[in-house]
């Protein structure tokens, strides 16, 4: 398995991909761009996969998980509900699904490349950068 200081990248090579990616019980960091995306684990591994079609991240195993979901320069949706959030970054026709989040994870969505965001929120408050319509 990975350990400390690990860095491990994966790439999609065409086709449909998919990337799962799944939490440690510590408190973990995932970053999401539309063409990648990085879990950053607490005991300090690195897993990055670029150019998959869709990603899948689950956050079952527990601590304080932190997410920050970044848009695409085009019109994306954003839909949030109780332990879901589903990101589809539509101009790249790519989608992201964050699933098992709990009361101690954070997810911070931001819209810093542009285009008209759109975000769609069921039973649970959420922080939304002021772009998100």
């Amino acid at each position: 398995g990975l350990t400390a200081g690990d860095t491990t990248t994966v790439y999609g090579q065409g086709g449909t991909d998919t990337a799962y990616l799944y939490d440690s019980a510590g408190n973990d960091t995932f970053t999401a761009e539309y063409n990648e995306v990085t879990m950053q684990y607490s005991d300090g591994p690195v897993v990055t996969a670029q150019a998959f079609d869709d990603i899948f991240a689950d956050f079952g195993q527990g601590g304080y998980d932190y997410c920050d979901l970044l848009d695409s320069s085009g019109d994306d949706d954003l839909y949030v509900d109780y332990d879901t959030v589903l990101l589809d970054w539509m101009s790249a026709a790519i989608s992201l699904a964050i699933d098992n989040l709990n009361n101690s994870d954070m997810v911070h969505a931001y819209n810093p490349n542009g285009g008209t965001d759109t975000k769609y929120v069921g039973d649970i408050n959420f922080y939304f950068d002021d772009e998100w319509s």
